[in-house]
């Protein structure tokens, strides 16, 4: 489903928070232009945590379902990851319940872009959620792309996620 063809769907990109690690690190929005997308701050958080957050948002964490969606995310993952080399991953609203990948929001799974030989389980460490690939891996993990996804821990905390939402309907009425 091309991007535009969906004006009422709002992506937030919940971002690095100033003090790595810090539970009382305050939260803010840095706004992007483009196609009703916007970025916020954030400390680093489990998948729970972050899909909790997302919901209290009014959304939940972003389910993608083209290429195009998949790039976009990791544009904007991109962007604002070069302030930081600490972490390049992003947490996405793909979660594993049985032998079934999901997405939070409900949604059909109608897309993916797993990395080579994901999603594997690896070591049988119950990963069970997806994190999206969105800085050079080259270095520690030859042929692994950028944009791709990994299955991980559901309790490993990470820096970045992205919450997608729809957008209000602001009703304008006459004075």
């Amino acid at each position: 489903m091309p991007m535009s063809k969906t004006p009422l769907i709002s992506v937030f990109l919940v971002l690095y928070c100033t003090t790595i690690g810090n539970p009382e690190c305050t939260c803010d929005s840095l706004p992007y232009s483009t196609g009703g997308f916007r970025y916020q701050r954030s400390c680093n958080k489990t998948f729970d945590e972050a899909e909790k957050y997302c919901i209290d948002l009014k959304g939940h964490l972003a389910s993608i379902h083209s290429e195009e969606e998949n790039n976009v995310v990791h544009k904007m993952s991109e962007i604002y990851q070069n302030y930081t080399s600490y972490s390049h991953f992003t947490w996405i609203g793909l979660r594993r319940k049985g032998d079934t990948w999901e997405w939070t929001d409900g949604t059909p799974l109608d897309f993916t872009k797993w990395s080579a030989k994901e999603p594997n389980n690896y070591m049988n460490l119950d990963e069970n959620c997806v994190q999206m690939y969105t800085g050079q891996l080259s270095t520690w993990k030859p042929n692994t792309g950028d944009f791709e996804w990994n299955d991980v821990n559901c309790e490993k905390k990470m820096l970045f996620f992205v919450c997608k939402m729809k957008k209000q309907i602001i009703k304008s009425r006459k004075i």
